[in-house]
């Protein structure tokens, strides 16, 4: 007996195992390569956009001032305050961060004085604005008070340098810069009834302007 083998037809095989990137269309290949690029130029676009954004503002604040909110705010001494003080010139000068402000001066037997209102930054100059009441032993007078002290950084503190101007200030119209001397407020008038906490200097602040 004779066996007849027959090899089995192509049509009912297993077709030839062909790369399956191979068998994508061209075009869905290059579809993604587009895509690709499309999102990788969108990010350099974006890292570029912030990279330029924050050198801009790095760039265009004034150093070590406008950082930060309020950068400038706290009590302040005026250049010379310990010699002053053993002649019995004191001189009280605070920022409170709110934007409100209290000058003051005592000489005992020659003046008393008390400023308050708003302070404002504009770049490297800050501005007082308010009113005031200077009493002295050669009479006693109501003022507006209006001055602009520019900003400096020396020695790790800010100093606040008054730009010269006629005026009837008082000790507060002296042309002595302040440099910063502590956050907080810093009494040091004698006998003054200025308070020491800072939220009760500020309803002192507003007590006065309602005046």
């Amino acid at each position: 007996m004779r066996v007849l083998f027959f090899p089995p037809s192509r049509s009912c095989s297993t077709l030839d195992p062909v790369p399956v990137w191979r068998a994508w269309p061209k075009s869905f290949g290059a579809g993604l390569f587009a895509a690709g690029a499309l999102l990788t130029a969108s990010a350099f676009l974006i890292a570029t956009a912030f990279l330029i954004t924050t050198a801009f503002l790095i760039t265009t604040a004034p150093e070590g001032i406008a950082a930060s909110p309020n950068p400038i705010s706290g009590a302040y001494r005026i250049e010379g305050w310990r010699g002053m003080e053993k002649r019995g010139l004191h001189h009280f000068f605070y920022l409170h961060p709110g934007g409100r402000f209290l000058l003051g001066a005592a000489w005992p037997g020659h003046e008393t004085s008390r400023f308050v209102g708003a302070w404002s930054v504009a770049g490297a100059r800050v501005t007082l604005k308010g009113k005031g009441r200077v009493e002295t032993s050669q009479g006693t007078w109501t003022v507006e008070f209006l001055r602009t002290y520019r900003i400096s950084k020396e020695k790790g503190a800010v100093r606040l340098a008054p730009i010269p101007e006629k005026n009837r200030y008082g000790l507060m119209g002296w042309p002595n810069a302040f440099r910063h001397y502590r956050d907080g407020p810093a009494t040091n008038l004698p006998g003054a009834d200025i308070p020491a906490g800072e939220e009760e200097i500020l309803r002192y602040i507003e007590r006065l302007l309602e005046k």
